[in-house]
């Protein structure tokens, strides 16, 4: 019997200035079988594109500001099959020196 589990992965970090852009790319692996979240730092815009044509785009995040929101609160909750398909992306930064993060909640089986 194959039990669902829940982890999280760090598909991006860089360090980016105003305007610059690079890419993401995130290729599961067999295990992985959906995405049920997202969790992203401040001062970014990012454009996903899922394997089904799903394109997911989030502008000028500032979910994370302010100590007093709760970690449950900063998560995006998603519901996406992987299907050992990859996730691309592109991320950019909206302001100079932005340490930008990105991490995927995942299901997985053991």
């Amino acid at each position: 019997m194959m039990n669902n589990t829940q982890k999280i992965e760090q598909i991006f970090s860089e360090q980016l200035q105003s305007e610059e852009s690079k890419p993401l790319l995130f290729v599961p692996i067999a295990k992985h079988k959906k995405v049920i979240g997202l969790m992203m730092t401040s001062n970014i815009n990012v454009a996903l594109s899922l394997y089904n044509g799903t394109d997911l785009i989030f502008n000028q995040q500032s979910v994370f500001h302010g100590s007093q929101v709760s970690p449950d609160d900063r998560v995006i909750k998603l519901d996406e099959p992987l299907n050992g398909n990859a996730i691309k992306g592109v991320v950019t930064g909206l302001q100079n020196n932005t340490k930008a993060s990105i991490y995927l909640i995942i299901e997985t089986t053991e």
